[in-house]
């Protein structure tokens, strides 16, 4: 079994792309997704990421405390390839990502936010 060394960044929604340019370097470090956990009528979110260099060390931007109703900034001009994870969090979570729609991976609108606790 694979135990990653996580190290943690703790910061906020209004800084978390600032804190993301400032320390990403695309040859040392690789994108691997944005999680959301719904953590009982607010929201967690980690942005993740993996070192080229370092087997099994992971680098993660936490923002905690998220209104589901809040504008959640995206990190696709930084990496482009996180405008899938960010599409795919607003369909499970139904919240607004910036510069995302709905519907790219849950077409049937019987379906909303099979990742709320309240949905």
């Amino acid at each position: 079994m694979i135990n990653p060394n996580v190290e943690i960044f703790e910061t906020t929604l209004e800084k978390v792309v600032e804190d993301i340019k400032n320390w990403y370097d695309y040859k040392k470090y690789h994108y691997v997704t944005i999680n959301g956990v719904d953590e009982g009528g607010k929201l967690r979110i980690d942005w993740i990421f993996a070192d080229y260099n370092e087997k099994n060390k992971m680098y993660v931007f936490r923002v905690t405390d998220v209104s589901f109703d809040t504008l959640i900034p995206s990190i696709a001009n930084i990496i482009p390839s996180a405008w899938m994870a960010e599409w795919e969090l607003r369909d499970m979570f139904d919240v607004e990502v910036e510069n995302t729609q709905k519907g790219i991976f849950i077409k049937d609108p019987n379906i909303v936010a099979p990742l709320r606790k309240d949905k």
